[in-house]
């Protein structure tokens, strides 16, 4: 049996990527070709009394996972860690 609690928000007062992003997916998910497109979440889970977060790389065209890290904190590195997992080179 699974226990859960649910996480009190906070404001965060801090400023942070507030540019716009054009939507070039445009909820398009339909890609035919493989390892063109990807998307991220980042979620947390509860761990022996602890927050962990999870990241995680899917592969549209499939949904396959192709990259995922999970941590105690929700950082750059953690994000990091998971693109690193990708099989294939991102700057061609």
């Amino acid at each position: 049996m699974s226990k859960y609690t649910c996480k009190k928000y906070r404001v965060d007062t801090e400023k942070s990527n507030e540019s716009t992003v054009s939507n070039q997916l445009n909820r398009a998910f339909t890609v035919g070709q493989q390892r063109k497109v990807f998307v991220t979440d980042l979620t947390y889970v509860r761990v022996k009394q602890h927050w962990h977060y999870l990241c995680v790389i899917i592969d549209v065209s499939n949904r396959e996972i192709v990259g995922r890290s999970a941590g105690k904190h929700k950082n750059a590195q953690l994000v990091m860690d998971a693109i690193s997992q990708i099989p294939i080179n991102l700057n061609s």
